[in-house]
């Protein structure tokens, strides 16, 4: 019925959050979570993965915003998806849909990163 549609829907959406999280921890051996994680993974100043060569102010500004858009999503879908009751949190299947190809995007970029050191 609509509640088990609903239930896969929000089940879907937080694997697919949580499986950016654990993919980009097993890119690096970063033992950090969510903004933490992407902040010390894909800082321009020292990256431990580049989606790019960073060499000029719009390859950095490209790395910065695939960043930031990461950690909207964390904390947009992967938290409340976590943390609130089911019976509060609701995403329609569009919002799901329009989340699982931004997904798509990022993990596309992550498939031709380059990781430049791992955590020690």
């Amino acid at each position: 019925g609509p509640d088990e549609t609903l239930s896969n829907r929000l089940n879907a959406v937080f694997e697919a959050t949580k499986g950016l999280n654990d993919r980009i921890r097993f890119m690096t051996g970063a033992d950090l979570d969510g903004d933490k994680l992407v902040d010390a993974v894909f800082d321009v100043k020292n990256p431990m993965v580049a989606v790019n060569s960073l060499r000029t102010d719009t390859e950095r500004n490209e790395q910065r915003g695939l960043a930031n858009i990461m950690k909207g999503v964390f904390s947009a879908f992967r938290n409340p998806a976590a943390h609130e009751p089911r019976l509060t949190w609701h995403i329609s299947e569009a919002d799901a849909l329009d989340l699982l190809c931004t997904l798509s995007l990022i993990h596309r970029r992550l498939d031709k990163a380059v990781v430049l050191r791992c955590a020690t």
